[in-house]
């Protein structure tokens, strides 16, 4: 059997990711990573923590993405402003009705 390979194209620059805390009114928790998608898989599973304020608040957070670094340069190229990619309340379980 014959498995097709795909080919992974290794990019020179790096996502610069955030939450924003609509609460406090606060970006934090910046990170790099490879590509919008990686970062959504993070933030979906940090969602589906119970003991994670993403999961026990949902409705506050969001996912957003400031702009993109060059790997070879370290040259940062911003958004104009941040760009939400997700929402904590997209990805979070129902809460269970208390008796």
């Amino acid at each position: 059997m014959n498995v097709e390979k795909k080919e992974v194209k290794n990019s020179t620059k790096l996502q610069l990711i955030c939450i924003y805390d609509r609460k406090s009114g606060i970006y934090s928790g910046i990170s790099a990573v490879q590509n919008n998608a990686v970062a959504l898989r993070s933030f979906s599973d940090e969602c589906h923590n119970p003991k994670s304020m993403l999961a026990i608040h949902p409705e506050d957070y969001e996912l957003c993405n400031l702009g993109e670094m060059e790997l070879e340069t370290g040259k940062i190229e911003s958004n104009n402003l941040p760009i939400v990619i997700g929402s904590a309340s997209q990805f979070a379980q129902p809460k269970k009705e208390q008796n």
